[in-house]
């Protein structure tokens, strides 16, 4: 609870200090809040990216997006979602689950990465070969590897953090939209 209550301003800390609130009841008001800023931070990522792209280019950088998001679902081949289930029963089996699974991630992303620029490329002919790339590596490589870290959490009952990996992910989108801002970057696809 000293972690939560060091997040809130002096009138909350003090309502806090009256309610007793059990681990449950922690663990959801953090899951809450680290919920509640994903989404806020993704929010202001789409807001800003339709301001710098225009209608038309958020129409293409979402279809590109939504492809690299289809392939990412196979990304690590469900060895995250095993290391999840083996690691909650046995803690001991972290190591072992978490090395095969980031094994088979890194050459899963690789492949998928590939096969998503062929396709890209392909499809859509006049988008930037950039752009396929920087959409793959967020999506096909780094959102799954902050994946496999909320699982590596949650896996070990730290709901906390399971809750708050997703959110580097949404805070890295807004702080590479804000540099498109401030740098003189073209706008175009």
């Amino acid at each position: 609870m000293p972690e939560l209550e060091n997040r809130l301003p002096s009138s909350g800390r003090r309502l806090l200090k009256h309610i007793r609130l059990g681990n449950l009841a922690r663990n959801t008001l953090a899951v809450l809040f680290w919920n509640v800023a994903r989404l806020g931070l993704q929010l202001l990522w789409v807001l800003l990216l339709t301001r710098v792209l225009g209608a038309e280019g958020y129409g293409t950088f979402s279809g590109i997006a939504g492809l690299a998001i289809a392939f990412s679902g196979l990304a690590g081949c469900g060895l995250g979602l095993r290391m999840y289930q083996d690691v909650a029963r046995e803690p001991h089996l972290l190591g072992l689950r978490w090395a095969q699974a980031v094994r088979t991630l890194f050459f899963s992303s690789v492949v998928l990465s590939v096969i998503f620029l062929l396709t890209g490329l392909v499809w859509l002919p006049d988008v930037s070969w950039v752009l396929l790339v920087g959409v793959a590596v967020a999506e096909l490589i780094s959102m799954p590897v902050v994946t496999f870290v909320a699982f590596a959490y949650a896996s070990q009952e730290k709901m906390r953090a399971s809750a708050a990996a997703p959110v580097i992910m949404s805070a890295a989108r807004v702080f590479a939209i804000a540099l498109m801002l401030w740098l003189p970057v073209s706008a175009s696809t």
